[in-house]
Order: structure tokens, then sequence, then C-alpha cells
């Protein structure tokens, strides 16, 4: 569900005791013998940071009815309520808390017990990332490490959605914000300039604005991403922000950048994560910016295992990689 492979995990008492208390108390009610759905468990997990059933569809991508089947089914199999429902409102019940509390440890543990499976396959790194970020950035460093990930694969998934690396089955996921579960393994890769730009033929058709002030008399092209600027303030190196009504607005930086190129307006971009940022032309580069960071978050309890040593190596290699580009370094020899 959701990028999801669905996990159903057959407990016994004593691995009930070892996984979770709650799963120990339902076993002691009625739960022998049977199975546990931990994509329902997502559900209840997703449920509670959402804060409603149509949010969790969204972050899910599964239709609410199905969500809710799922819910019903899982409290079934448990013996108990998780959630108390009313026409328009909902809440987690005590049980519904501790399974939420402790359904992250759950899900992570399947799916160690999936890498730890897979061992003798190929493997294949699943790597989330906004839509256009990545290629320009990676693949330099994939020839430049090739000695060290010429055994791996690779799949990536471009979206505009804020998504888990546990809930959503992802090995890493690239994001401009940080995550604000405290219990992955989160680090800096990049740090980057928002930078504002347009095509020579703009402007020499419509002219370079001379102030903040006058880009609202230009056609402006917005990024909107999770942890990114605000498509409808831009902001000021002096302080505060430069408000707009642009023209365009997108959640893929291509879209944006495809835009910029065919002479529709003007922009605001990271400016290190494509090599074509270099034909277009800085607009109020000492007025319009920010600084940004680049995060790549993991599960944590995955670096245990063989495969997250593989991609906690693959992080800091590639950290280290950005660091001597930043520092104006040649990188000739893969980092030890």
């Amino acid at each position: 569900m959701g990028g999801c492979r669905p996990y159903v995990v057959s407990v016994g008492w004593r691995s009930a005791q070892a996984a979770s208390p709650l799963v120990a108390e339902v076993w002691n009610r009625r739960y022998a013998g049977s199975m546990l759905d931990l994509d329902a468990v997502v559900v209840v997990m997703t449920l509670a940071r959402e804060g409603s059933l149509a949010g969790a569809s969204r972050a899910l991508g599964q239709p609410r009815s199905t969500l809710t089947r799922r819910l019903e089914q899982l409290e079934r199999d448990l013996g108990v309520r998780l959630v108390e429902r009313t026409s328009r409102h909902f809440r987690l019940t005590e049980a519904g808390h501790r399974l939420v509390e402790r359904g992250a440890a759950v899900v992570d543990a399947a799916r160690q017990v999936e890498a730890t499976l897979q061992a003798g396959r190929r493997m294949r790194l699943r790597i989330a990332a906004p839509p256009g970020l990545g290629l320009d950035v990676l693949q330099p460093f994939l020839r430049f490490d090739e000695q060290n990930v010429a055994d791996l694969g690779f799949e990536f998934v471009f979206t505009d959605r804020q998504l888990h690396p546990i809930r959503d089955d992802f090995d890493l996921v690239a994001s401009f914000a940080p995550p604000t579960d405290g219990d992955l393994f989160c680090q800096t890769v990049e740090r980057f300039r928002w930078q504002c730009v347009a095509s020579a033929a703009y402007l020499e058709r419509y002219g370079s604005p001379a102030t903040p002030a006058d880009l609202t008399a230009h056609a402006c092209i917005a990024l909107d991403v999770h942890g990114g600027i605000s498509p409808y303030a831009w902001p000021l190196y002096t302080g505060g922000v430069q408000h707009l009504d642009p023209r365009f607005i997108s959640t893929s930086m291509s879209a944006v950048l495809e835009m910029i190129f065919a002479d529709q307006g003007i922009g605001l971009l990271p400016a290190d994560f494509s090599f074509r940022m270099r034909e277009l032309v800085a607009v109020l580069p000492s007025q319009i910016g920010a600084e940004g960071k680049l995060y790549l978050s993991m599960g944590q309890r995955l670096s245990d295992t063989e495969r997250g040593r593989r991609v906690r190596a693959f992080v800091d290699r590639f950290q280290a990689y950005e660091a001597m580009l930043e520092s104006g370094q040649d990188p000739t020899s893969p980092p030890k």
C-alpha cells in the first residue's frame, strides 16, 4: 500500500513478548495463532500523524474505504478498539496510542527480516526524492564511486509527497526539510543557495528587475516542494520576504527549469542541482535568495543490518564527495 509491500507476521508467545507489550497483551485475550497485518498497522500510524482519514488517504495513496476496511479488520484481529469514531471526528484509544508508539519498531523489524532474506540477490536501493532532484547530482557521484556501488541497483521514485523511510518502504528519502521523526537517521548531505534566474531572451524582452518589488510586474515561476521556499513569498537577504502572485507553480524542478528556458518568466530554484542552471542569468543575486540544505533520512534500526550498513556507507561517501566539491577540491579518487 502506498509503495509498501504487504507484511503479515505470524506471532508466537515468545516473539509477542519481545515485539511489544501491546502484542503480548493482545495475545492474552484472543490473539494466539492469528496473523498481524503490518500494512494495517501503518494505516493507524499514518492516521494518527495526519489527523484525519482524508489526510491518511492522501499520504498513503489509498481510498478511504480501503483504509477503513483495513482498520476495522485489524481491530477484529486484535480484539481491541484502536479508534473511537464519530460522524466527523476520531481519536485514538489507549490501545491505539500504544500501537502507534511501538508500531514503527515492529514494521522496521519485519523489513529487516525481508532485507536479510533477500541478501543473496542484487541489493537495490530505493530512493525517494522531489521531482527533478537527483540525476545531475547523483550521476557524477556514481561514476566517482563506481568501485563501491558496482554491485548495487537503484530504484528512484520522484514525488512531491512527504515520505517516511519506514512507513513508505524506502532505503533513503531526500528532502529539503529534516524529518520530524526523531527515530530516523538523518544526514545533511549538501548545502546550497536558492537562486533567482531567468533566460537571457526573457530579460532582453521584458527587462531586468532592479528591486525585489519589480518582480510583481514580471511572470514568476515558483517551485512548491516540502521544505522549500513558499511560492508566494520569496526570501530577501536583508530579512523578510517579497510577496508574489506567481504565474506558474509546479512541484517539479525539471518543469520549472523547462519553463524558464522557454522564456516564460523568472524562477527561484536550488542553484546546484542542475548543470543547466549555469546557462541562465542570475536575477537580483544579492537581494533575493536563501541558504538551503538537502537531507537524506533512513530507518535508524535498519543501520544495524548488512543492508543498512551499505546504505549508511553510501550516504557517508556521498556526503564526503559533496564536501570536497563544496571546498573546491577536484575528487580524483574514490573516498575511503
